[in-house]
C-alpha cells in the first residue's frame, strides 16, 4: 500500500478571514472528506461569523470548497517544486518526496 502523502497547512496570523475560511476548509476536506464537513464546523474551526462565510462564499459550501480544492492544489505544487529544487533526477526526486512524507 502507499503512503498518503499528507500536506501540511501553515496558518499565518497576517492572512485575512476568507484565506482562513479556505485554509480551514482544506484542512477538514483533507481529514474527514467533503460530506463530513459541514458549514457550521467551518465556521467555529475558522473563527469567522456565519455572515462572513456567506458574505464571502455566496454559493455556500460548494463555492468553499471549490477554492479550498485549489488552495490545496497550490500548495502541493507548490511542495513538489520545493524538493524537486535538490534533485538531479527522477530518483532523487522520488527519494525526498518518499523522505517528506515520513517526516513528521
Amino acid at each position: 500500500m502507499i503512503p498518503r502523502l499528507s500536506v501540511r497547512f501553515k496558518r499565518y496570523p497576517e492572512v485575512n478571514k476568507k484565506e482562513e475560511i479556505i485554509q480551514v476548509t482544506a484542512e477538514l476536506l483533507q481529514i474527514q472528506g467533503y460530506f463530513a464537513t459541514g458549514i457550521n464546523e467551518i465556521v467555529e474551526k475558522s473563527k469567522a461569523p456565519k455572515g462572513s462565510v456567506y458574505h464571502y462564499f455566496k454559493n455556500g459550501k460548494d463555492e468553499i470548497v471549490n477554492e479550498a480544492l485549489q488552495y490545496s492544489g497550490n500548495q502541493i505544487k507548490l511542495l513538489l517544486e520545493s524538493i524537486s529544487l535538490n534533485a538531479t533526477n527522477l530518483h532523487e526526486f522520488v527519494n525526498n518526496a518518499f523522505d517528506f512524507s515520513c517526516s513528521d
